[in-house]
């Protein structure tokens, strides 16, 4: 569902602002609107625009922080705050020199050991590379399209070896050994093969590398370690030479963060030129009742809270309130665009009618545990919110295989407790498309509700999913069901009904505007707007008899699963008496990835083209509140 909202105002005296964010508003879900442009016709009401006194204190100790790593803080007063941080700062200003020192040396040992760890494989040793006197060497990587091709130029070429040491998704990466007299020749061929080069000095602090490749790797991680353990220890006296602990030097850091964070509220607040502040934004209805009933005993701020039609104001935001298991469909509607605060939240409806949906195409005891949990798998340890969506369609899909009668493909396990689809092929197309047919005119009711909350009488009465439409389409059911029955019981009612609903869907343009008391309700003349007339309508008629016809999907994917689960269990063996339990493992797996995938699509299509359409817009903006640094 879609929370309610609250537009609400806070007002007090400019000098008091600090204290109003940091003890009301920061604590409470709240989005805040540019109260200057919110009241931009309010005569006196102006933007406040100040620098911020915090933001050069922050600086340095955003500086001073990347060397600390202390998690747990003490509350302290902002002036004790930016003393810490001056007094640490200027310190580490006179100790530069050395730590920078360090930080560059660190820089040059880590790219050097970046280059390094793609030749580290190589079995040759850097002394001998060294001592070769007629063969030459480069390091380097080259893309892999161009590496095919340089393959067969290396059979018909005596000049050059290449040993690859790495393979990436992108590059080959090895070294290069080439004669002497043909060096030019060569480098110019491998940089027509964009061969790029990697210089490898092998030696740091001055002193030569040793050894095989690998041992020469593990001497320059072990530096690059001590230099860095080095460097650490520096910035820790660093900052003990000022006579500050690190607790301190964090503390003080979050105090800056906070305070300037609450000071930047006031790009969001309106000044009066009384000096005081007004801001204004949205809050989820239970917060503003708790932020009232909490500022009642505040003498120094005002609380002003309005209902949403009271609002003069812009669209609300949007916040999706759904219980577990519903709530993990979100994820399906927010792709599709978030609900607008008047509109039905389609969450439960998506839940319902996905894991209906899912559940039908691929009824399978099995495979929908197997789904279920892992699904559970990456919702719990992961916290994959599409997790939580295959452990619930995984329970719909184990459902439906017990009234399959099928386990993992096997329909010997026991007997169906109501279809088995392979067997009673146009029952199962029937129900499926009686289903499409509920589902249709399900989701044409909540466009009347959507019509009803925006008010827009047109699309309720005589649009093709109002009160029009919803006529027709249960007149040519109920017709198309009597023809099936042989009975012509309220046939001519129903004649009656389909064909004046049918002339309210022919000229529901014309009519909507009359309803909505526009004056010019033809535009361009007759002949146009016969012309339009017939191409809706044909249109609109298409659209009942395909979107309905669409859910057979749903019943032909259960057939074609049960064709490849008996396909599975033939190559098997499970018939003959001589299974093999490898191939039916492999086989379900198969199926599970492939198949789940695709019914998975077919499942989401159906819900966004065929339901969606007929009564959901989705131009709803989700709901930002400020957040607490």
């Amino acid at each position: 569902m879609v929370e309610k909202m609250r537009y609400v105002n806070i007002m007090g005296a400019m000098s008091d602002f600090d204290r109003v964010v940091e003890t009301y508003v920061a604590r409470y879900e709240i989005q805040l609107e540019y109260a200057s442009k919110e009241l931009a016709r309010t005569k006196g009401v102006f933007a406040i625009n100040v620098p911020n006194p915090y933001a050069d204190a922050l600086k340095k100790a955003e500086k001073l922080q990347d060397d600390i790593d202390q998690l747990v803080t003490v509350e302290m007063d902002i002036e004790r705050a930016i003393d810490i941080i001056e007094r640490a700062y200027a310190y580490s200003q006179s100790k530069d020199g050395e730590i920078r020192d360090k930080e560059s040396r660190v820089a040059v040992y880590s790219q050097f050991l970046n280059d390094f760890e793609h030749f580290k494989s190589l079995s040759c040793d850097i002394e001998d590379l060294a001592s070769m006197r007629f063969i030459k060497y480069r390091f380097g990587r080259m893309p892999k399209g161009s590496y095919k091709q340089f393959q067969t130029f290396l059979f018909s070429n005596s000049n050059l070896i290449f040993v690859v040491s790495k393979q990436t998704e992108e590059y080959f990466y090895g070294i290069c050994f080439i004669t002497e007299r043909a060096i030019q020749e060569v480098e110019s061929l491998l940089s027509a093969f964009h061969f790029e080069r990697v210089y490898l000095p092998f030696e740091l602090d001055g002193q030569p590398l040793k050894g095989q490749m690998f041992k020469a790797y593990q001497m320059c991680a072990q530096k690059l370690a001590d230099i860095t353990a080095e460097l650490r220890a520096a910035l820790a006296d660093e900052i003990a030479g000022a006579g500050i602990t690190e607790l301190e030097l964090a503390s003080a850091y979050k105090k800056i963060k906070e305070k300037r964070f609450y000071f930047d509220m006031r790009k969001y607040a309106a000044r009066t030129s009384k000096d005081f502040y007004i801001l204004v934004g949205w809050m989820p209805e239970g917060a503003a009742r708790a932020l009232e009933k909490e500022l009642e005993n505040d003498p120094l701020a005002a609380f002003v809270t309005e209902h949403v039609n009271e609002a003069q104001t812009g669209q609300p935001p949007t916040k999706l309130k759904n219980p577990w298991p519903i709530k993990p469909f979100e994820f399906f509607v927010k792709m599709y665009g978030l609900p607008s605060y008047n509109e039905i939240d389609p969450t439960p409806f998506v839940a319902l009618t996905y894991t209906l949906l899912f559940g039908i195409m691929f009824g399978d005891v099995g495979q929908g545990a197997v789904i279920s949990i892992f699904g559970l798998i990456l919702y719990t340890r992961k916290n994959i919110q599409l997790g939580a969506v295959l452990s619930v369609i995984g329970l719909s899909s184990a459902f439906f295989g017990f009234m399959y009668g099928s386990v993992f493909g096997l329909d010997g396990v026991f007997r169906p407790m109501l279809i088995k689809p392979a067997e009673d092929i146009n029952s199962m197309l029937i129900v499926s498309v009686a289903i499409g047919g509920l589902l249709i005119l399900i989701s044409m009711t909540m466009n009347l509700v959507n019509s009803i909350r925006k008010r827009d009488i047109g699309k309720f009465l005589v649009s093709q999913n109002g009160v029009a439409g919803i006529v027709f389409y249960c007149s040519v059911i109920y017709m198309a069901l009597m023809t099936l029955a042989g009975s012509r019981s309220y046939i001519t009612i129903t004649l009656v009904a389909a064909g004046v609903s049918l002339l309210a869907l022919a000229f529901k343009g014309p009519l909507a505007k009359k309803l909505s008391g526009e004056r010019e309700i033809i535009h361009g003349g007759a002949a146009l707007f016969l012309f339009e007339l017939v191409i809706e309508l044909f249109e609109t008629l298409l659209s009942y008899f395909t979107n309905t016809i669409s859910f057979v999907r749903v019943g032909a994917f259960a057939l074609s699963h049960a064709a490849i689960m008996s396909v599975v269990i033939m190559l098997s063996g499970a018939e003959t008496g001589s299974m093999n339990l490898i191939g039916l493992i492999i086989g379900n797996l198969l199926v599970l990835c492939i198949e789940g995938l695709v019914v998975g699509i077919q499942a989401l299509r159906l819900d966004f083209y065929e339901i969606f359409s007929r009564f959901y817009e989705g131009g709803g903006r989700a709901i930002t509140p400020i957040e607490k640094p």
